[in-house]
């Protein structure tokens, strides 16, 4: 399997980062609508919605961290 390149990692994080944001929204507005209606939220919506919470919440944290220990070695 090729490596990839730093813009094509940086491509990729971008697009993980958009799609789980995308599908925390969504999660977070169904569980939201569900509750509201007084129905239950089934068990697989808040396993999506806690995915979403939890991967975005990590790549967030490592783009942070990769941008501190970039300003730390530059300097």
């Amino acid at each position: 399997m090729a490596r990839l390149t730093k813009k094509q990692r940086v491509l990729l994080q971008n697009l993980l980062t958009y799609v789980s944001f995308l599908i925390t929204v969504a999660g977070t507005a169904l569980w939201w609508r569900m509750k509201s209606a007084g129905d239950s939220s089934p068990l697989w919506l808040l396993g999506v919605i806690g995915y979403g919470w939890t991967f975005l919440a990590l790549l967030l944290m490592d783009k942070f961290g990769r941008r501190v220990a970039r300003k730390r070695r530059s300097s």
